[in-house]
């Protein structure tokens, strides 16, 4: 897992998660870490409900790497397999 504020600047978030079981509870890891300060706790509770199906079905379903990004927004980025 790398979290960083490099190439998308200062005050963004960016995660890059490996595909395994425990990715998903990295995710809610650096989610709460990185906003609980900053988020409502319902809209926090919505966003970890929400990535967290998304990287669960990334690592079941998906190519082999997920990229979640953001600061007032969240993007959440799966390659394309070649």
């Amino acid at each position: 897992m790398e979290t960083s504020g490099g190439p998308t600047g200062a005050g963004e978030f960016r995660l890059v998660l490996s595909s395994d079981p425990q990715a998903g509870r990295r995710a809610r890891q650096a989610l709460r870490q990185r906003f609980s300060e900053s988020l409502p706790s319902r809209t926090l509770t919505d966003l970890i409900a929400v990535v967290t199906e998304l990287v669960n079905n990334a690592v079941s379903h998906g190519p082999r790497r997920a990229v979640i990004e953001g600061s007032t927004h969240v993007r959440f980025e799966l390659p394309l397999e070649s």
